[in-house]
């Protein structure tokens, strides 16, 4: 299973952060039901690892995600993420995700970041924050410019804007 292509045709990825009390199973099996195959769970708090070994077997393509250093990836790796996903590009991560053959998507804003991407060998990306700096516009003019860049933005973003139950995540 590649997760770019899985990601790709789910055309969205839920993002969880983990507190503590959630239904994990259960939430798996929902987003089974609805053809969501994908779920990017973060590591803001210490369960995010608990819930990525938690749900390793429930069928979903798990991603870590807040990913922000080579020690926080590999935990995510061992405890059964598919894909990394950063706020920001870090050199170290790319080079452990490369090493382990997962797909590692950092954070990028200006054409700068993506370029600076592209020469590392990246090219499914997060644009992150999205909502803040009018994603959808930015994505417009950058699919003309760097039409080899798929783009995972998030923060906020739909077609329309900054949805009115808050931040969602859409894939590629």
């Amino acid at each position: 299973m590649d997760p770019l292509a899985v990601l790709a045709e789910s055309r969205l990825l839920p993002l969880l952060t983990v507190r503590g009390g959630e239904d994990l199973l259960g939430l798996a099996r929902v987003l089974e039901e609805e053809g969501i195959g994908a779920l990017e769970i973060t590591l803001r708090t210490e369960k995010g690892l608990e819930a990525l070994k938690a749900l390793r077997k429930s069928g979903l393509l798990l991603g870590a995600g807040t990913v922000r250093s080579p020690k926080e990836a590999e935990a995510a790796l061992e405890a059964g993420a598919a894909f990394l996903v950063s706020p920001g590009l870090l050199e170290e991560v790319a080079a452990l995700a490369q090493a382990r053959g997962v797909p590692y998507l950092p954070g990028v804003l200006t054409p700068t970041e993506v370029e600076r991407a592209l020469a590392l060998g990246l090219s499914a990306l997060k644009f992150f924050p999205a909502e803040p700096f009018q994603g959808v516009r930015v994505l417009r003019a950058y699919a003309e410019v760097f039409p080899e860049v798929r783009f995972l933005p998030t923060g906020g973003i739909s077609p329309w804007g900054r949805t009115p139950t808050g931040p969602v995540s859409a894939t590629m």
